[in-house]
């Protein structure tokens, strides 16, 4: 199904890999534009593919559109700290 990649900055490599895994379409989104896009393409899986943190009400939305999906729809996020599991 659709997978929605959401970064501020190009992510072409991550979005060539997905498209080369057969993921089809894959749509890559600004933080702003990710609301809409979720609630319009209905994605199988959202990528968070920089670090940090959008503007609240961004992230808020993006739960929203996520919380009335009618199907569960895996989140993978990028971490900055990537020893969280060791702590």
């Amino acid at each position: 199904g659709p997978i929605v990649v959401v970064a501020e900055t190009p992510a072409a490599g991550l979005v060539q890999a997905f498209t080369e895994a057969g993921a089809f379409p894959v749509i890559e989104v600004r933080w702003a534009q990710a609301p809409g896009a979720i609630a319009s393409i209905k994605p199988s899986a959202v990528v968070i593919a920089e670090p940090g943190s959008p503007n609240p009400k961004i992230a808020e939305a993006i739960e929203e559109q996520l919380a009335a999906s009618e199907t569960y729809t895996p989140i993978v996020a990028f971490m900055r700290d990537r020893n969280f599991l060791s702590r």
